[in-house]
């Protein structure tokens, strides 16, 4: 993900808070971004968090659409689940 320069707030946060609560419940290093990217994958798919949706969703244009994916609106289109991953 990109980094965030010092004093500027961070527009994924939420994902990153989200990816980092989903590695450390699996007790998952994520420097091992082959396992990082599985435990993730297997989150998006399994977790019954999100929903595939080939309708168009309504979405917080103050916001990242990733961001707003992945801690508003859970439902999207294979896009959104690559980006969020």
């Amino acid at each position: 993900m990109p980094e965030v320069a010092d004093g500027e707030s961070d527009p994924l946060a939420g994902l990153r808070a989200t990816a980092e609560q989903v590695l450390g419940e699996a007790n998952v290093d994520p420097s091992d971004r082959v396992t990082a990217a599985h435990t993730l994958n297997s989150f998006l798919r399994l977790s019954g968090q999100f929903k595939y949706s080939l309708e168009g969703q309504q979405r917080d244009l103050n916001r990242d659409p990733l961001e707003d994916f992945v801690t508003t609106n859970r439902a999207g289109h294979c896009e959104y689940f690559a980006g969020a991953l």
